[in-house]
């Protein structure tokens, strides 16, 4: 039941969607002052190109032009400059233009660049580690915990952010220098999803083992052992036996 439910919703979902873009269809007719795409562009490549950007960016069209969300787009005023995410977008697609055309081109590359090669979706193509280290710098570990739940909730599965185990662990690195307490508590988080990960386990050790707890510090080492006996995990425990 669940299933026909599912499918009913989507048929839903594309008719209406078919009957909106039907009625906006006008606005892709005679387009006033296009900068980058051609001038001779036709109403369906314009369409497709509009909707192409709002799968790449996950920006409604509200994000580049003078308009408001929810209202029909007959009243949105597209050839307005007002916006400045609309001159930034001019400026990146110049920019895929130009990678295309004179970097790739010359190239043994069966592939382009296009805006969803680093938006991936998202209106922001910062790397989920830099942003969530970023986020833990400037205001803790509870805002960039509070961060990583809520863009796990959302976009777990897709191509949009980056939730392997190697990506918390590139942020602890990137705070352990300045902060050890901050690096842990980022490894205890990532050790939350992944409990039985050698990678984790093993870096907890040393940055507890470099903040001075070595009790705490030998259970992670241990816990590593279990998982896999790298010789790393040994030489660690051999130096903390010493130094006891």
């Amino acid at each position: 039941m669940r299933s026909n439910a599912l499918w009913v919703s989507a048929a839903l979902f594309v008719t209406f969607w078919l009957t909106a873009l039907s009625a906006a269809a006008g606005i892709f007719d005679d387009p006033v002052n296009l900068q980058v795409l051609p001038e001779d562009i036709s109403a369906d490549q314009l369409r497709a190109t509009m909707i192409g950007f709002t799968k790449a960016t996950g920006l409604r069209c509200s994000g580049c032009h003078v308009g408001e969300e929810g209202r029909p787009l007959a009243e949105f005023d597209f050839a307005s400059d007002e916006k400045a995410r609309k001159k930034t977008t001019r400026a990146m697609l110049r920019m895929v233009q130009s990678i295309n055309a004179d970097h790739l081109a010359g190239l043994d590359l069966d592939s382009r660049v296009t805006c969803v090669t680093c938006h991936r979706g998202v209106s922001s193509p910062k790397l989920t580690r830099d942003l969530l280290a970023e986020i833990a710098e400037q205001s803790g570990f509870e805002a960039m915990q509070t961060r990583y739940r809520k863009l796990r909730a959302e976009y777990f599965g897709t191509h949009s952010h980056d939730f392997s185990e190697q990506m918390l662990l590139g942020v602890a690195t990137s705070l352990s220098g300045e902060n050890l307490a901050l690096a842990q508590q980022v490894v205890e988080l990532n050790l939350e999803f992944f409990p039985q990960s050698f990678k984790s386990n093993f870096m907890m050790g040393r940055l507890l083992q470099a903040s001075a707890q070595a009790d705490r510090a030998r259970n992670y080492y241990e816990r590593a052992l279990e998982i896999h006996r790298d010789p790393r995990v040994l030489e660690a425990l051999n130096t903390m036996i010493a130094d006891d």
